[in-house]
């Protein structure tokens, strides 16, 4: 069922209908609202269809530049987010593969975990990485960047996520 927020006549916008009151009121006893919400977006010729990146998850540029003090930076940033959707484009010429998948904030704040070490060879500020394990199985990747200040997530597998939507559109040349 697909429903207009005006009250077009049917045949103007076909599959739309307009509102009603009943129809409002069974919606919102059966959607979840949320609150808070992060979108994110992940495009172009290096996207993996089984493996997330995210390329700014937040930007922790403040001093201290201590792992400590930027994982508390990100679990801030985390903690404002009741859900956070990656809407996906994965390009397998000709066809597109769109996914809407919901990442799990508990996954990402598993970071407070994780062992960081400097990486690069960057002088002056050092940037960080560090995987991240549930256990004995490693999720995801993060990366404290030391030139822009942001703090990225790669490595994070679709299948940890949960997968809301996903269809091809065929590109003509």
């Amino acid at each position: 069922m697909r429903i207009s927020a005006g009250s077009y006549p049917s045949k103007t916008f076909p599959g739309f209908r307009p509102l009603d009151k009943r129809s409002l009121s069974k919606a919102a006893k059966t959607c979840k609202v949320y609150n808070y919400v992060s979108l994110k977006t992940e495009t172009g010729e290096g996207t993996d269809l089984r493996k997330i990146a995210i390329t700014k998850l937040c930007t922790t540029e403040k001093d201290p530049w201590t792992a400590e003090s930027l994982v508390e930076r990100a679990m801030q940033h985390l903690s404002r987010y009741d859900i956070i959707l990656m809407f996906r484009a994965v390009w397998e010429l000709p066809v597109v593969q769109y996914q809407l998948v919901e990442i799990p904030v508990d996954l990402l704040k598993l970071m407070r975990t994780a062992d960081f070490a400097p990486v690069g060879r960057r002088t002056g500020r050092k940037s960080l990485g560090a995987d991240v394990f549930r256990g004995s199985e490693k999720v995801l990747h993060v990366h404290f960047d030391g030139s822009d200040g942001k703090c990225q997530v790669r490595d994070l597998a679709v299948s940890n996520c949960v997968m809301l939507e996903s269809w091809d559109a065929l590109v003509s040349g």
